[in-house]
């Protein structure tokens, strides 16, 4: 009996499933799920280059950490011991954590070929335990690709300390049990992941059982840690003049780490084992063995639970269709596409720059509030954060230019689709530019409260950026009329897609000039000619894009249904 995955070239063949035993059907099923997991990386050439792209980012890595070690470690204010060391595995382990949390719920409760395995002649335990492994196995490839940068280049900066002595040093041991850290520490990252994730599960159920209640929950997550981010900037960067107080920012620096390996025994003691205690290295196996085993059986009930379950899929069409029918035809459109974007990550993967940028707005404004300057720094402070967001809002539309290919061979549906292909590119360019509009009106409000900008100046900045990203928007959406990949056969063909680069290139550009344009004309024009101007370009760069997509539109659209 031949069965595949998507057609998958691993077959699992049984002629006669008694003779086949357990351990050879769950070697099967990881074999199958291992090769449909990292399929498009079978050619040679495709993994001769991973490989030597990996060795190049680990090195780069693994210096840019030496040279920073190794120039603070001379300062004389900051030793490399295990203070430095522990908020570094604190960093690791939050970071794996979150990394494993997300394999867990994508590979484990949301994979696309659950159905599939557990209607297959197999055990319903030897298909969770051949997941089980593949997620440990994921996670001991991001603990290679995290952990072994950092210690290169921390073993290397405390081989050759600068001025001081160093309170630790490299030798046979602290690499044998670097080495062993990076293969063993996943078990416990894995262990309280599983634990923590029927919760998660059960939370991420509850919220997206209404799509009002998920855009809800994400906004005021993104506010949350908005706050927590400026929160951190204030007691870092605002409580110290850095550029005028350097050493007395690694004083606090110094107190900080301190504090911290005190507060946090954790990784403290993990730090230990590479400072020397290398007994520390059998409890903390035993603990992560406890918990991984632990974590296993625990689980395994729930996670049945949650993945064998009905899901009720007619009193969702039912309510689907009542929405439909209820609304309007471009409003259902709109709470159609919502519904698939907050599903899983895919908001994230095509929003992930709208994410950001607030982020990067209070960071960059946190520096700038730090400084002291004159009325004319003040003015090109307004035009530096036009110049930010314009960047950052411009290569933030890589979700219109990857809309058509995105529906691949499914593109035929809007044929007979009542509301038409004009329809459909407005949906699409309307997505793009609500999600840029609320992550836009964040930044300026963040800019605009800290530097106390007046308001004139806050609407300008809003209206002229939010002009300019809609031209690009349009721009990106007609790169990808032009040119849409319609033939593919794994989504990974659509993140490579040549529309999206020449989208994130253009943009950087045009909001690297427009940035250009605005310190230029804060520098030497009063702030409400600056503003006129700014205005004016945003809205000649619209109107030509605007122009250009209508007059080749049906040319486009011929190609494309043809």
């Amino acid at each position: 009996m031949k069965k595949t995955l998507k057609n998958n070239t691993v077959q699992i063949e049984q002629t006669n499933t008694t003779g086949v035993t357990k351990l050879q059907r769950i070697w099967y099923l990881f074999r199958l799920q291992m090769s449909e997991k990292f399929k498009n990386t079978t050619s040679i050439r495709g993994i001769l280059y991973g490989t030597v792209f990996k060795i190049i980012a680990i090195a780069i890595v693994a210096f840019v950490i030496y040279f920073l070690l190794r120039y603070f470690n001379g300062q004389g204010s900051l030793n490399l011991d295990e203070d430095v060391l522990s908020v570094f595995i604190c960093l690791f382990f939050v970071v794996s954590l979150i990394s494993a949390l997300a394999t867990i719920n994508n590979f484990m409760y949301k994979a696309s070929d659950n159905e599939f395995l557990f209607s297959m002649p197999v055990a319903n335990d030897e298909v969770y335990l051949s997941k089980f492994l593949i997620v440990c196995l994921q996670e001991v490839k991001s603990s290679f690709t995290l952990l072994l940068p950092f210690f290169i280049g921390f073993g290397l900066a405390i081989a050759k300390p600068a001025m001081f002595t160093s309170c630790m040093s490299l030798d046979a041991g602290f690499i044998i049990f670097a080495i062993l850290l990076i293969l063993f520490m996943p078990l416990l990252t894995v262990g309280i992941a599983m634990l923590l994730s029927v919760a998660l599960r059960f939370i991420i159920d509850l919220i997206k059982k209404n799509w009002i209640t998920t855009i809800i929950y994400y906004i005021v997550l993104l506010v949350a840690v908005i706050l927590l981010f400026y929160f951190l900037m204030n007691a870092i960067i605002g409580s110290v003049n850095f550029l005028n107080n350097f050493f007395a920012l690694m004083g606090t620096i110094k107190t900080f780490l301190a504090n911290f390996n005190d507060s946090t025994w954790l990784f403290g003691f993990i730090a230990g084992i590479l400072g020397g205690e290398y007994l520390n290295f059998l409890y903390l196996f035993l603990a992560s063995a406890v918990i991984f085993v632990a974590s296993y059986f625990a689980i395994k009930p729930f996670y049945f639970k949650m993945v064998l379950s009905p899901k009720q899929a007619g009193h969702s069409k039912l309510k689907v269709k009542q929405a439909y029918d209820q609304s309007k035809p471009f409003a259902s459109m709109i709470k159609k596409e919502a519904i698939l974007l907050f599903q899983g990550s895919e908001f994230f993967k095509s929003f992930s720059m709208a994410v950001i940028a607030p982020f990067a707005i209070l960071f960059t404004n946190t520096l700038l509030t730090s400084l002291e300057v004159s009325n004319t720094g003040k003015s090109l402070i307004i035009g530096a954060n036009f110049m930010m967001m314009a960047i950052l809002m411009l290569i933030g539309c890589i979700y219109v230019a990857k809309s058509i290919s995105s529906e691949g061979k499914n593109l035929y549906i809007q044929k007979i689709n009542p509301q038409g292909f004009e329809r459909f590119a407005m949906l699409k360019m309307f997505v793009n530019f609500l999600v840029i509009a609320v992550s836009l009106l964040v930044c300026v409000i963040i800019a605009g409260l800290m530097n106390h900008f007046d308001f004139g100046v806050c609407a300008v900045m809003y209206l002229s950026i939010l002009i300019l990203s809609m031209g690009h928007i349009i721009l990106s959406f007609r790169y990808e009329m032009a040119k849409p990949l319609l033939d593919w056969h794994d989504e990974a063909e659509v993140k490579n897609n040549k529309n999206i680069t020449k989208s994130t290139v253009v943009g950087l550009v045009v909001g690297l000039i427009f940035g250009v344009f605005a310190l230029k004309f804060f520098y030497l024009a009063p702030i409400w000619r600056a503003c006129l101007w700014l205005m004016i370009l945003a809205c000649v760069y619209f109107v030509f894009n605007l122009r250009t997509l209508i007059t080749r539109f049906n040319y486009y659209k011929k190609r494309i249904e043809g």
